[in-house]
């Protein structure tokens, strides 16, 4: 593990991470795998905290978006607290509570409860442009490889 480790620090270290065309393209690749395939929004959904804020810190770098145009809305259980999970979310997204939407309450099978398991969040971002640019990178990306 510790050689996988380091040879993936090593492959990483090679990328020039400050670079916006580059981050445009990563953060396609994640809306390609993750995102919802709408026109008139970006909608991504998850529930791994890393991926959320990956995604965001790569849109928000690559398109510098308006921060008023983003929604946020969290799917949760009843064992849930929806205000610790809203606040978990808003601090992880950046955005404000007053951007959240009623929470979905999802049917609990009663099959099992995971222990800090916070919900899956779903973001939208209404920008029609972006959404295509989204789209064309990763087609254009599919396409040359």
């Amino acid at each position: 593990m510790e050689k996988i480790r380091k040879k993936s620090s090593e492959t990483v270290k090679k990328i020039k991470l400050d670079d916006v065309p580059l981050s445009k393209v990563f953060c396609s690749l994640l809306y390609w795998g993750e995102g919802g395939k709408v026109d008139n929004h970006i909608t991504f959904i998850n529930s791994d905290p890393k991926m959320i804020r990956v995604f965001l810190k790569l849109f928000r770098k690559s398109f510098i978006p308006d921060e008023s145009k983003f929604r946020a809305l969290v799917h949760i259980h009843e064992y849930h607290d929806e205000t610790q999970v809203k606040n978990y979310w808003s601090k992880i997204t950046k955005i404000p509570l007053q951007k959240f939407s009623k929470s979905y309450l999802k049917p609990h099978t009663g099959k099992s409860i995971r222990n800090g398991f916070m919900g899956t969040i779903k973001i939208k971002y209404f920008d029609s442009k972006i959404v295509y640019e989204l789209k064309a990178i990763y087609n254009t990306l599919a396409d040359s490889i």
